[in-house]
C-alpha cells in the first residue's frame, strides 16, 4: 500500500538510499534535506530547513502516514552548535513530538550498532538516549541499529580509501581504531553492511507488524579486523566496485 513518508536526512548517504527504495516501492516521500541537490520527482518533494525548528518538522510531517529518522552526526562542531547532544537527543525529541503533534503513528527509527547507556564514545551514548525517546513514546516504533555502513558516496569509506593509498593523512600509518599506541595494538573487529541493503530493511519494516516495538542489530554477513577492512578498500580502486567486495546481508531481519 502506497504511503507518504517523512524522511529526515534525506538528501545524505543512507538517505538517499532510502528515498530511492521508497519511491521505488510506489510511496511518496517528503524528504528533509540540507542540501539543495536533492532529486526531485513526482514522488519526492523536499522540505527545506532545520531539525531542531518545530514549523520546519509540522510542514514535513503533514499529511504522511509514517516517519523515517535518520539524522545523525560523527563528528561534532560545538562552535556551530552541532554536538551529540543535540542532533542526536534533541533531535530526535523535536521529530518525536512533531509526529505526535500531528497523529503519526509509524516510526522507524536509526540508531547504531554498538548504542548503549556506558559505551565508551559519546556518539553511541547519545545513540542509545535518542532510542530510550523514541520507545518511551506512544508511537508505533521500530529501530533499526545499522554496523558501519559502506557503499559509494559514503564518507567515511572516500576518506578510508584515501589513507589506504596514502592520499591523505596520516600517510605512515593506517588508523585501525584499536587500542595501543596509534591503534597498533589488538585490532577492533567490524562487519559493514552495504548501504542498499540497508534501505530496504527500513522500507520493509515499514510494512510489518511484527517490526512493531522492535529493535533490529543489522551487521554485514562478514567480520573483518580494521587491517582486513583497511587492506580490501585499497585493493579496490573504485567505491563503486568496492560495493560489491564485502558480503551484502543476505535478507535484513524487519523484512523476513
Amino acid at each position: 500500500m502506497a504511503r507518504r513518508i517523512f524522511v529526515t536526512g534525506g538528501s545524505g548517504f543512507v538517505g538517499s538510499a532510502i528515498v530511492g527504495e521508497l519511491t521505488r516501492r510506489g510511496h511518496r516521500v517528503n524528504a528533509l534535506a540540507n542540501r539543495r541537490d536533492l532529486p526531485t520527482s513526482d514522488l519526492v518533494t523536499p522540505v527545506r530547513g532545520n531539525l531542531l525548528d518545530s514549523s520546519t518538522l509540522d510542514r514535513g510531517v503533514a499529511g504522511c502516514d509514517a516517519v523515517i529518522h535518520l539524522v545523525g552526526i560523527i563528528d561534532e562542531r560545538p562552535k556551530q552548535g552541532v554536538t551529540f547532544e543535540r542532533i542526536h537527543v534533541e533531535g530526535t525529541r523535536a521529530i518525536v513530538e512533531a509526529a505526535r503533534r500531528a497523529g503519526v503513528g509509524r516510526f522507524v527509527h536509526m540508531s547504531a550498532l554498538g548504542a548503549r547507556p556506558n559505551a565508551p564514545s559519546r556518539y553511541h551514548q547519545t545513540k542509545y538516549a535518542a532510542e530510550q525517546i523514541v520507545t518511551s513514546s506512544d508511537l508505533d516504533w521500530t529501530i533499526l541499529r545499522p554496523s558501519m555502513l559502506h557503499g559509494p558516496g559514503g564518507d567515511f569509506m572516500r576518506n578510508a580509501a584515501r589513507w589506504a593509498r596514502k592520499q591523505s593523512p596520516p600517510y605512515l600509518f593506517m588508523p585501525y581504531f584499536g587500542p595501543g599506541l596509534l591503534g597498533r595494538g589488538r585490532p577492533a573487529r567490524l562487519q559493514p553492511v552495504y548501504v542498499d541493503d540497508v534501505a530496504r530493511a527500513f522500507a520493509d519494516a515499514l510494512d510489518n507488524a511484527k517490526a512493531v516495538a522492535q529493535t533490529y542489530p543489522l551487521p554485514g554477513a562478514q567480520t573483518l579486523t580494521w587491517p582486513e577492512f583497511e587492506q580490501t578498500i585499497a585493493d579496490f580502486h573504485q567505491l563503486l566496485v568496492f560495493g560489491g567486495g564485502i558480503h551484502r546481508i543476505a535478507r535484513p531481519h524487519p523484512g523476513s
